[in-house]
C-alpha cells in the first residue's frame, strides 16, 4: 500500500504539474508566488493553485501502571506533516501529503477529488469511519482518539469515496483496500462503507446524528486482524490485544451528539464482528464493542467547532489570539471510554478509561493539550505487562505541542 500511495502521488505530481510546464515562455507572468501565510503558486485567473500545508505535534508523555512493568517518560514527534492542497479548473482539486515522522514514505492523504453533483475522491483518503475517526486530529478535543477508533484499525484507504449532501444531512460511500492503520494490515484488502450524518440547527449550533457501516476483509491469510489499543498516551504499549485472529469484519456503529454555544456532548457506540481465521471447534465468531462519552466547554466563550456538512469536528474560531495580544482560548474536556475486546474464548480484554484535558488555543492553528488519563483493564491475559490476572490500572500524563499550516 506504500509502494501505492508513492507511486500514485509521483504521478498525480507530474498531471498536475503538466498543463503549467507546458505553458509558453511568454505566458509565465499568468503565474504568482505568495510567501504569506503560507507558500502558494496559483494563477491570476484563479483557476489554478498549489500551497503548502502540513503539522507539527510534539508529544511528551509519563506513563506507569500498577503491576510495576511500565514507567515511561518520553518526547515523541507524532507527527511531521508536509504536503500540498491544489485544485485545477472549478471542479478538480488534489491533496498529496505524507507524515515524516514515521517514514518518509508513509502516506496520508493522496487524492484526486471532483465536485460536481456529488463530491468523488479517488486515492489514499479517508472513508468508512466514525465522526472521530472521520475528524482531523487538528480538531479533536484530546491527544488520542477513542479506543474504539484506535482499536478497529480505522483509517485511510486507497480506493474510491463518494458524497452526496442533501442540506444538512450527508452520505458517504466507498470501496477500496489495504492500509488499515492501527489493525497492521498492509497486504492487500477490500472495504465497502457507508457513512450517513444529519444535523439539525439549533441557536448557536447543532444536533448531530449519525450511523457507520462497513465491511473488510483481508486478501492475504498470511496477514490477519488484531484489535488492541493503548492506554491514551501514543508511546505506551497496547495492554489490551487479541492477536491476529479475524480474516474479515464487520462494524455498525451509531453516533448523536449537540454542540451549543461553547459546549459539546458528543457519544459514539459501535460494534464490530469478527470472523476468526482459525476457530477452535465450536467457536463461534466474538463481537468486539466500544463506546465514548465525550463533553467540552471553552471558558473563553468560542463556539464548541462543528462541520454540519460532513458530521465531523472543525477548526475553532479564536475571538482573542494570544498571538495578537489576547489570552487565547481555554477549552477543557471530559471523557469516559470504553472498549471490550473479550467474546466467545477471545481475552483480548476491557479497558475503561477515564480523561481529563485542558486545551489552549493560542490561534486557531496553535494549540497547546495537556491530558490525563486513568484506565482499568481486566481479562487481558493475552499481554505480559497485565500479569498472570490480565489485570492492570495505568496512568498517564501528557502534553503536545500542536501547530498546522
Amino acid at each position: 500500500m506504500k509502494k501505492f500511495g508513492v507511486g500514485f502521488g509521483a504521478v498525480l505530481l507530474y498531471l498536475i504539474a503538466l498543463p503549467v510546464l507546458g505553458q509558453e515562455t511568454e505566458q509565465s507572468s499568468d503565474l504568482t508566488f505568495d510567501w504569506t501565510p503560507v507558500p502558494e503558486l496559483k494563477s491570476r485567473n484563479g483557476k489554478f493553485q498549489v500551497k503548502l500545508r502540513g503539522r507539527f505535534y510534539l508529544d511528551n508523555a509519563w506513563i506507569n501502571n500498577s503491576d510495576n512493568t511500565i514507567n515511561l517518560n518520553g518526547t515523541e514527534v507524532r507527527a511531521a506533516r508536509i504536503g500540498i492542497d491544489g485544485k485545477y479548473g472549478e471542479k478538480f482539486s488534489f491533496r498529496i501529503e505524507f507524515d515524516l515522522a514515521r517514514d518518509v514514505k508513509a502516506n496520508k492523504d493522496i487524492y484526486i477529488q471532483w465536485k460536481g453533483w456529488a463530491t468523488i475522491k479517488v486515492g489514499h483518503h479517508k472513508f468508512g469511519a466514525p465522526m472521530e475517526g472521520s475528524s482531523s486530529s487538528r480538531f479533536t478535543p484530546l491527544m488520542e482518539r477513542s479506543a474504539m477508533i484506535n482499536g478497529f484499525g480505522f483509517g485511510r484507504k486507497g480506493g474510491v469515496s463518494i458524497t452526496k449532501n442533501f442540506g444538512n444531512s450527508m452520505i458517504k460511500i466507498g470501496a477500496g483496500g489495504g492500509d488499515v492503520d492501527f489493525a497492521k494490515v498492509s497486504s492487500p484488502g477490500f472495504q465497502m462503507s457507508a457513512r450517513g450524518v444529519h444535523a439539525i440547527p439549533i441557536e448557536r449550533g447543532y444536533i448531530h446524528f449519525g450511523a457507520t457501516l462497513n465491511r473488510l476483509k483481508t486478501t492475504d491469510v498470511e496477514t490477519i486482524f488484531l484489535y488492541a489499543a493503548r492506554p491514551f498516551q501514543h508511546q505506551a504499549p497496547a495492554l489490551i490485544n487479541t492477536n491476529r485472529i479475524a480474516e474479515s469484519q464487520i462494524f455498525f456503529g451509531f453516533e448523536a451528539g449537540i454542540f451549543k454555544g461553547p459546549f459539546n456532548l458528543i457519544n459514539e457506540t459501535g460494534f464490530l464482528k469478527a470472523t476468526l481465521v482459525a476457530p477452535a471447534q465450536g467457536q463461534a465468531n466474538p463481537t468486539f464493542w466500544g463506546s465514548q462519552v465525550t463533553a467540552s466547554y471553552f471558558l473563553t466563550g468560542e463556539d464548541s467547532p462543528y462541520n454540519p456538512k460532513n458530521g465531523t469536528y472543525a477548526r475553532p474560531n479564536i475571538k482573542r489570539p494570544f498571538l495578537k495580544g489576547g489570552p487565547g482560548a481555554i477549552q477543557i474536556v471530559a471523557r469516559y471510554d470504553y472498549i471490550d475486546l473479550t467474546d466467545n474464548g477471545i481475552f483480548g480484554g476491557i479497558q475503561k478509561t477515564v480523561i481529563l484535558g485542558v486545551n489552549w488555543w493560542l490561534a486557531s492553528q496553535i494549540k497547546v493539550a495537556v491530558n490525563y488519563s486513568h484506565s482499568n483493564i481486566s481479562q487481558a491475559f493475552l499481554v505480559a505487562d497485565n500479569g498472570s490476572d490480565g489485570a492492570n490500572k495505568v496512568n498517564a500524563f501528557g502534553i503536545r505541542t500542536q501547530i498546522d499550516w
